[in-house]
């Protein structure tokens, strides 16, 4: 016999665990095969609208909302960032439109905040001097009011049945278009 000759069993035991490989390369690629079945035809229904991010403001003297008009023919054919020039498809005309309000008490006083309009009666507060606070509603075409009311100290809220006393700070008008911009093309939206 010449030197050491590899025993038959050794030439077998190396074969095994390149037959394992080569049976699971078939599977992985079986498994990714069969992935890619499925339907080809889907409906490319629309999103609900896009959320309007608005801005507001208690002094001492008045309530601001900016913007103060939304759903406009100009919000709802506002080309796409993600595709400059497209167009997004259209709304429903019957989706109301969703609004969040980030508003900042600058008045000194504490003040419980309170939209109004077209059937919607929505408080928030109270909210300290120097805090923020978001109102978020989805509002339908009309005209809303943002107004504060003064809460005094130890009294929480304003009692929900009583009417609002603003102490002389002029309520925000808020107008709500009937246009809707839609999220079908925009991507990592909740």
């Amino acid at each position: 016999m010449r030197g050491d000759a590899p025993e038959p069993t050794d030439r077998y035991a190396s074969a095994a665990p390149r037959g394992r490989r080569r049976l699971s390369a078939v599977a992985t690629l079986a498994v990714l095969a069969l992935g890619a079945c499925g339907e080809d035809d889907f409906k490319n229904e629309t999103k609900p609208p896009v959320a309007q991010q608005l801005t507001g403001v208690i002094t001492s003297s008045q309530v601001t909302i900016s913007p103060d008009t939304v759903g406009t023919p100009e919000d709802a054919t506002q080309a796409d960032d993600q595709n400059p020039g497209s167009r997004p498809p259209p709304t429903p005309p019957d989706t109301g439109l969703p609004v969040r309000i980030v508003i900042d008490n600058q008045s000194g006083d504490a003040q419980e905040v309170l939209l109004e309009g077209e059937g919607v009666k929505e408080r928030v507060g109270p909210v300290i001097a120097g805090d923020t606070a978001i109102l978020q509603k989805t509002l339908d075409e009309g005209r809303y009011t943002v107004s504060a009311c003064r809460v005094g100290p130890g009294e929480g809220t304003t009692p929900r049945g009583r009417g609002c006393e603003s102490g002389g700070i002029g309520p925000a008008t808020l107008t709500v278009g009937s246009k809707r911009r839609s999220g079908s093309d925009r991507n990592l939206l909740p």
